[in-house]
């Protein structure tokens, strides 16, 4: 027998921005992302979370880069995500690259797409 379970719907929401402040606002110091780093288990809270991608927000803003087209190399990670709803939680546009193309592919992706900043991992920077 089925129980009628009844569950509140979230607001709707109008960006990504408003999404993650939400987000933070409702789950605060609870874990959203867990991963692995150097062997070691790491996790965020909703509110680090807030914190991280205001933090990069910031700083593209402070280097005239809010309304930039930023391109993205590397894994699926923690930082991958965070670089990426960070852009898309602003005015810019968010160009992601595929890890896997050639150096020389990657850079005609880069300059084609108007790149002016590129968030890569260490083994992706050549």
């Amino acid at each position: 027998m089925r129980k009628n379970i009844r569950r509140e719907c979230p607001s709707p929401v109008n960006s990504i921005r408003e999404l993650i402040d939400g987000a933070a606002g409702r789950g605060g110091e609870k874990t959203a992302y867990r991963y692995k780093a150097g062997g070691e288990v790491k996790d965020v809270s909703f509110e680090q979370f807030r914190v991280f991608t205001d933090n990069i927000g910031a700083a593209l803003a402070e280097m005239g880069l809010d309304r930039a087209h930023i391109a993205c190399i590397g894994r699926n990670s923690f930082e991958y995500i965070a670089a990426y709803l960070t852009v898309l939680g602003g005015n810019g546009t968010f160009v992601p690259i595929d890890k896997e193309l050639t150096p020389e592919e990657k850079l005609h992706l880069l300059s084609d797409s108007d790149s002016e900043a590129v968030f890569c991992d260490e083994k992706n920077i050549g």
